[in-house]
């Protein structure tokens, strides 16, 4: 059995799916829009890596994209 979220976790990965929902919606319009999005969100992840430990953002970062991808 998989170990429960916290409510925390619970947020982020609600606001990485409604993101995801967004990000989708968009690139009905704009075939390059969601190959754009995903480069974007790999920079910020990057970026995020050089500061302490912002493994929350990072993590719900991932979740979205993982979320548009799928």
């Amino acid at each position: 059995m998989a170990t429960p979220l916290s409510d925390q976790d619970q947020t982020r990965m609600a606001l990485a799916a409604l993101f995801a929902a967004l990000a989708r919606t968009l690139g009905e319009q704009d075939e390059s829009f969601l190959s754009r999005l995903s480069a974007n969100l790999e920079q910020t992840y990057r970026q995020l890596e050089d500061k302490d430990e912002p493994l929350a953002a990072m993590e719900a970062l991932r979740w979205a994209d993982t979320l548009i991808r799928s």
